[in-house]
């Protein structure tokens, strides 16, 4: 599974596969194409600036909830590995940089267009 990238008021932002559940990122427009239908692979290129910009502004990413299954101990200190999530772990990705990225028509910032073929055949 992958994000999807949206464009808001100028800024690009993705919305992790995890964020978004399975009726929505299905959602079909009247001629059946995907409506969201803009994956986010994580190939970024960003300048030295634009990371420093980053780096000074850290404090401003957003966190994401994720549930994750976090393995843990019995009593005896023998390895548990749970059936479902048992836990929550914030994160933050690389792609949130997005929002500190000016993205209007004189910016350099873009997304490409690609198509969701696979590119290789099979051997």
């Amino acid at each position: 599974d992958v994000g999807c990238v949206f464009k808001v008021t100028d800024t690009y932002q993705v919305v992790e596969y995890s964020e978004i559940n399975s009726t929505t990122a299905n959602l079909r427009n009247a001629n059946g194409q995907l409506t969201f239908n803009a994956g986010n692979i994580c190939n970024h290129y960003f300048s030295l600036d634009f990371l420093r910009t980053c780096n000074s502004r850290s404090n401003e990413l957003k966190l994401h909830i994720a549930k994750k299954k976090i393995p843990t101990i019995d009593a005896a200190g023998q390895p548990l590995t749970p059936a479902s999530e048992n836990g929550i772990k914030l994160e933050k990705f690389v792609f949130d940089v997005f929002e500190f990225a000016p993205c209007g028509p004189c910016s350099r910032c873009r997304a490409r267009p690609s198509s969701r073929r696979p590119r290789t055949k099979p051997r």
